[in-house]
Parts: structure tokens; sequence; C-alpha cells
């Protein structure tokens, strides 16, 4: 089957006394809690899909390893879940799919504040007259590549039916533009940002809704409903929006003059030799170290008499010969063969001298 499109949603309703509801009861039963959150992450997962999940043994194992149920324990909840109804078998059977028309309604009420919403003709459950209810569905039929439009939306045509030519193909592309700006032009901005994003975007979460009141504590309503409407004209998201914001705050841009402001500076920018105004290339020198034929300086080589000096000390404190022959040895490689026992002689006989005259 071609992939039906499909947009999620950002949290789907449950009901507080969904383990009541018999079918739920029915996997319960059986299974226990386990079946219990075995159904509700099946649940998550079609919502945030849409309003149906491919079951092959692809998802489902990538399933089994997110909620950490064994692999046919997953199997006979969701065998069971078919079974008593939770999902749809015709469906499943035919499609692959997992849904209902309980799923699909929850999923069309959901969206009611969107424009258009599609559904797969292939998976759809819900009668004509249901159908009739959401005024922004779209019934799709991926398979012929045609679109079945709503009744109430077209009276004069229940279904237009195109086909694949490069003719059709041609005239398709110019309607999707001329409806994108049919839909930058209508984009109004309400006063209230919250009724901006249900206009938009669709339904508000509570998430959502105390983030747009966050951003209009640290800007003003008028700049977080600007931002969105520049998210919509786009195409985009809230978190577009939320970007766009970010902006702002970052230059402290806090009234709509100046974000007029901006505006101009960025066209004019643009505009300045077809780009960004260049900037001057900063010229870093190179360290000496890394300059070409850069010799490091030669040290310094201390005279054997203060080389002694120190070599004398650790000698005195080796109680082992080995030591005390290996610490002459590296001194006479640097400064010639018996070089350390000519002073060590001298430095002995001053020392008994000093003894005999009673000097420590």
């Amino acid at each position: 089957m071609a992939r039906p499109i499909s947009t999620g949603l950002e949290y789907f309703p449950l009901d507080v006394d969904v383990d009541q509801d018999d079918k739920i009861a029915l996997i319960e039963s059986d299974f226990g809690l386990i079946g219990f959150g075995i159904i509700i992450k099946l649940f998550m997962k079609i919502y945030s899909n849409g309003y149906f999940y491919e079951w092959g043994e692809k998802e489902q194992k990538l399933f089994t390893r997110r909620v950490n149920v064994d692999n046919n324990r997953l199997s006979e909840v969701v065998n069971a879940a078919i079974k008593w109804e939770v999902f749809d078998e015709e469906t499943f059977s035919y499609q692959g799919v997992l849904t209902s028309k309980g799923i699909q309604k929850r999923y069309l009420e959901a969206c009611v504040r969107r424009k258009e919403v599609s559904i797969d003709k292939s998976i759809l459950l819900l009668t004509a007259a249901e159908c009739k209810k959401y005024k922004n569905l779209i019934v799709v039929d991926n398979k012929s590549k045609s679109e079945v439009v709503n009744v109430d939306n077209n009276p004069k045509s229940a279904e237009l039916m195109s086909t694949e030519t490069p003719q059709s193909k041609v005239e398709e592309s110019k309607v999707k533009e001329r409806r994108v700006e049919e839909s930058k032009s209508n984009i109004s901005a309400p006063a209230n940002a919250h009724l901006f994003y249900q206009d938009n975007f669709g339904i508000e979460s509570p998430t959502v809704m105390d983030t747009i009141n966050f951003w209009i504590d640290d800007m003003s309503e008028e700049l977080v409903i600007e931002a969105m409407r520049r998210s919509a004209v786009d195409q985009k998201g809230f978190r577009y929006a939320e970007g766009i914001m970010k902006k702002w705050l970052k230059k402290n841009i806090t009234t709509m003059k100046q974000v007029e402001a901006e505006d101009i500076s960025f066209s004019n920018q643009k505009r300045g030799n077809g780009s960004y105004s260049k900037q001057p290339l900063k010229v870093e020198e190179l360290p000496n170290w890394a300059q070409e034929g850069y010799e490091s300086p030669k040290e310094e080589m201390m005279s054997p008499e203060s080389a002694f000096g120190l070599q004398y000390r650790l000698y005195k404190l080796q109680r082992d010969d080995k030591n005390r022959m290996r610490i002459a040895s590296g001194f006479n490689e640097q400064y010639g063969e018996g070089v350390f026992e000519k002073f060590l002689q001298d430095k002995l006989i001053d020392e008994a001298a000093m003894q005999r005259n009673g000097v420590d």
C-alpha cells in the first residue's frame, strides 16, 4: 500500500475512566497492567503519527525495544486488541495498519481548527454521513493519486479525479502554488496570541500555552503574534516562531517599529552586492615558532662547576654505589671523561680541610 500522508498530534484526549471501557478491560484482564500500558503506548504512537500506525516486522521490533516488553507478549497483546476490536481487524488484515473508527473520530475532532485534514480513502472507517460533520476533511485516494473532497466543501462534485499526464501535473502544481499564495494573504493576526496559534497551528496544548505566556511576558503579545504569523506564512511550525523571537530578543528588539527597521536593514544588506556586505578579513600574525626557517634558541650550557654543585648534592643522598656511578657517568658524558671524579676529589679535600678547622 502507498504510504498515507498524515500529520500527528502533540497530545491526544484520554478519558480518566479509559480502563472502564470493555475493550480495554478485556485486555487488562488477560495481560494485567502490562497489557494496559502497551495499548496506551500504541495510542501514543498512532496519534503522534496521525490516525494510524503501520504494523509490520520492523515496527514491531522497534516498539518492543522502546517499551522493553518481550516480542511474543507484545504480539499477544496486539492480537487480543484486534480480537476485542480496539483496532479494526479488516483494516489490519488488508492494509497492515493499526487504526479504528474511534481513533479516526478523535483525530478529526482534535484537528477541527486546522484548515485541511487528509485521510487515506483505503483506511477510512467513517461513513459518508460521519464525514460530513468535518468540514475540513479531505479524503485522499493514494492509489489513483486522486482527491475526494468533502461534499459539504464542494457540493458540485463529490470527487475530483486526476490523471497521470504531464499537463495535469503542471496544473496540479499551479493549483498548489495558488493555494499557498492565497493562504499567505489570508493569514490574519487576531489580538489574542492563543487564538492565533489555534487558528494556524492546531489545538493548543498546556505546554504550548505556558510557552506562549512566557514569551508574552518576555516581549509583548504583538511581537509573539507577528512571529507566529511569519512562521505560518512560511508554512512552518511554532518552533520556527520561537527561533524568530529568540533572534529578536538577542538583538533587544521589543517593538514592531524595531522589527520593521530590522527588516529594512536586512533587506538592504542582502541587496548590497547581491549578498551580505563583506567584512574586512582579520589577518593574524603567526607566532615565531610557526614562521618558516624558525630555529629554536640553543640552551646555554651550565658551567661544569655549577653543574657539579647540583649533582654533588644528589650524589651524597645516594646510598647505592650503582646510582652514584650513574650520576658520575651522566656528568662525564656532558663535560668530559673524569671531570666528575676530579671535582669530587677536590670537593672531598675541601670538606676534610673544613672539618680540621672546625667549620661545619
